[in-house]
C-alpha cells in the first residue's frame, strides 16, 4: 500500500502522470530546495529525484504549477457556504476536477493549463497557483497534522494529459467574476 503522505511513495508515479514536484518539508508547506521554480517550466530529472529520494525520503511532495503543468484554483475560506459557493462558480466556469482537502471547508481544484503560461494572484479568498506556484499535493498539513487528501482522483491516478483544461483567457473571466462577485468574497487587504 502506497503511504501519500511521503515523497519515497510517490515521487515515480508523479513523473510518470506528468507533473513536476518538490520536496516540501514535513508537517509544513515549505521547501528546502533552492531553485525550485526551474521546475515550472520542466520535470525534475533523475538526478534531482535520486538525491530527493536519498535525501529526503520521507517529505511531502509540492506540485509546481506552470505552463507544461497546472494551475491550482485554492479556495481559503473557513465559512463552508462561501467556499461551496466559490467552487461552484469555479467548476461551472472550468469544470469539475480532483480536488485536495488540507483544513476543510478550504479545497483546491487542479486544471491542466492549456497554452500560455497563467500568471498567479489573489481575488479575495481564492489563489490562482500559477506560474511560480507550488501547492503541496502530499503530506501532513501543518495545522491539522491530517494527510492531506484527494477528493474524485488524485493526481496518483490522474495523468497531467487528464485533467480538464485552463487557458489565461478563461482564468482571466474567472478572476472576473470572482471580483464582481464581492459580496461573498472578503477583499484583498
Amino acid at each position: 500500500m502506497i503511504d501519500p503522505v511521503r515523497l519515497d511513495a510517490v515521487a515515480r508515479i508523479l513523473l510518470k502522470n506528468r507533473y513536476p514536484f518538490l520536496p516540501v518539508l514535513p508537517n509544513s508547506k515549505g521547501t528546502r530546495e533552492p531553485r525550485w521554480t526551474r521546475l515550472c517550466n520542466s520535470l525534475p530529472n533523475n538526478e534531482a529525484i535520486e538525491h530527493w529520494l536519498h535525501a529526503f525520503p520521507n517529505y511531502g511532495v509540492g506540485i509546481v504549477c506552470g505552463p507544461i503543468s497546472v494551475v491550482g484554483i485554492d479556495i481559503d475560506s473557513a465559512d463552508p457556504v462561501e467556499a461551496t459557493t466559490i467552487e461552484a462558480l469555479v467548476t461551472t466556469n472550468l469544470g469539475k476536477t480532483i480536488r485536495r482537502v488540507g483544513r476543510s471547508p478550504r479545497i483546491l481544484l487542479c486544471y491542466r493549463v492549456n497554452g500560455a503560461a497563467i500568471r498567479k494572484r489573489k481575488i479575495g479568498k481564492v489563489d490562482i497557483l500559477g506560474t511560480g506556484s507550488y501547492f503541496v499535493a502530499f503530506g501532513t498539513h501543518p495545522d491539522t497534522r491530517q494527510p492531506y487528501q484527494w477528493i474524485d482522483g488524485s493526481p496518483l491516478d490522474t495523468p497531467v494529459t487528464d485533467l480538464p483544461s485552463a487557458n489565461a483567457e478563461q482564468i482571466e473571466a474567472l478572476c472576473a467574476e470572482l471580483a464582481a462577485k464581492q459580496g461573498f468574497l472578503v477583499p484583498e487587504k
